[in-house]
């Protein structure tokens, strides 16, 4: 079996990226061959995929102009609509025998979002989002609604089967964040006058892999998005709050809401001071480690990303899936509107770049 999946960009340890890491991951320990293109590929990321036992089995191309992607593909996963030249030219050519799952990972962010949405429809089986408010926006730019799927996120088969006892008290808290807001810093110090140990995780405190590991001697979590199933497959209570804010501890009354739009806690909108997360986070824990205990194998199975990506490959729009082939008018279309997208995203990389430096300069000086 050979799987192409299609991303824009293999650099950080967040969102996309994380999703296509874990893919490789679960496509290589089912011994699948796993070819991989994007415009950028850097460190953390490529030590991450580095660290994966290939076999030889996985293939990664960088902005690869000339690969043709000749292969007899089982599954084409695309992020951020990314299509490889040699791909459109192949879809131009005769068609792809493979069925397209399209994944889009943000209701807002215009990177993750359909880039055409009419080559879309014309050529994927399933198109996804990562939250009903995901797809719901997906409908908005034309998608098909009866080929829309949500996916939301589904962890590593490893945190399901990650068994630990429940705890009986609030002592460590983990905070997985790229952008720890002021007052949750504030809480934390004064928590840690009530006794209870705050551990920070993230872009400005120690970027690294979140794993079942990770997580075995934390009482509780504090974070948003994908930690949140990873945490709850395991049985920790999570307090929902970042820099959008959020509705605090997840319960039985606040966690259908809070799914809905992928556990980011910006439709909430609710931000508290330092001393409010502190009352919230103490007096509201025992009922959370109760619900994330008692739901736990529930939790574990919605997320077990084996079952459901099984559940992908046997849905009947994926199973019928014909060829899919582009119009030489449709490909070219497609191709410029990649191609730009690629040279913006060089060009933001070149700038952060060039502020970097020249913040590092004005420091020394």
């Amino acid at each position: 079996m050979r799987v192409l999946i299609t991303t824009n960009h293999l650099r950080n340890l967040a969102g996309s990226e994380v999703v296509t890491l874990e893919l490789i991951e679960h496509f290589l320990a089912r011994d699948w061959y796993v070819d991989v293109y994007t415009h950028d590929l850097g460190e953390p990321m490529l030590g991450e995929i580095q660290k994966l036992p290939s076999w030889g089995r996985l293939t990664l191309h960088v902005a690869d102009l000339d690969a043709e992607f000749g292969e007899a593909y089982d599954l084409i996963w695309v992020q951020h609509s990314i299509l490889p030249p040699g791909l459109l030219r192949r879809l131009e050519a005769g068609g792809v025998d493979a069925p397209m799952i399209w994944h889009h990972l943000s209701s807002f962010m215009d990177v993750e979002l359909p880039r055409h949405a009419g080559i879309e429809n014309q050529l994927a089986a399933l198109s996804m989002g990562m939250s009903s408010t995901t797809v719901e926006r997906l409908k908005e730019f034309g998608l098909t609604a009866e080929n829309l799927e949500v996916f939301d996120n589904p962890a590593p088969d490893a945190f399901a089967d990650a068994v630990r006892d429940p705890v009986s008290a609030l002592r460590r808290i983990l905070v997985v964040s790229n952008h720890a807001p002021a007052e949750v810093r504030e809480a934390a110090d004064a928590l840690a006058e009530l006794g209870i140990e705050v551990v920070f995780l993230g872009a400005d405190d120690g970027p690294v892999r979140v794993t079942p590991e990770t997580l075995s001697d934390v009482d509780a979590v504090l974070t948003i998005g994908k930690t949140v199933q990873y945490a709850l497959s395991m049985g920790i209570p999570v307090y929902l709050y970042d820099h959008f804010g959020g509705p605090g501890w997840l319960t039985d009354e606040t966690i259908a809401a809070a799914a809905h739009d992928s556990f980011s806690g910006r439709k909430e909108g609710r931000q508290l001071a330092a001393q409010q997360l502190v009352a919230e986070i103490t007096g509201g824990f025992d009922t959370a480690r109760d619900f994330a205990t008692d739901r736990r194998p529930e939790h574990a199975e919605r997320w077990r990303l084996s079952t459901r990506l099984d559940a992908l490959l046997n849905d009947e729009r994926v199973v019928r899936a014909g060829v899919a082939s582009l119009s030489p008018e449709d490909a070219r279309q497609l191709s410029s509107l990649i191609a730009l997208h690629r040279d913006l995203y060089r060009l933001v990389l070149k700038l952060q770049g060039d502020i970097a430096e020249l913040t590092s300069d004005a420091r020394e000086t």
